[in-house]
């Protein structure tokens, strides 16, 4: 597993503009990653943190949904 920080410049890009470049490479970077083939999950907390399984077509990344039980 590889992990790559500063990934998700472009989720709050009101807070972050000043420090957004056009020459940003890591967010390109996990995005040609994902584009590849290889299985990509990433983190939208501050400038996000992404995860990038080292395989193509490995298993995929999936964050799992917790289900809250109501009563009714």
């Amino acid at each position: 597993m590889a992990v790559f920080h500063d990934t998700a410049w472009d989720i709050d890009p009101v807070s972050w503009s000043q420090y957004n470049r056009d020459d940003m490479g890591v967010p390109r970077f996990v995005e040609e990653l994902r584009r590849a083939g290889y299985p990509v999950m990433t983190f939208p907390k501050d400038c996000g943190v992404s995860l990038v399984q080292p395989r193509i077509g490995g298993i995929p990344l999936q964050r799992e949904e917790t289900t809250v039980a109501t009563a009714t």
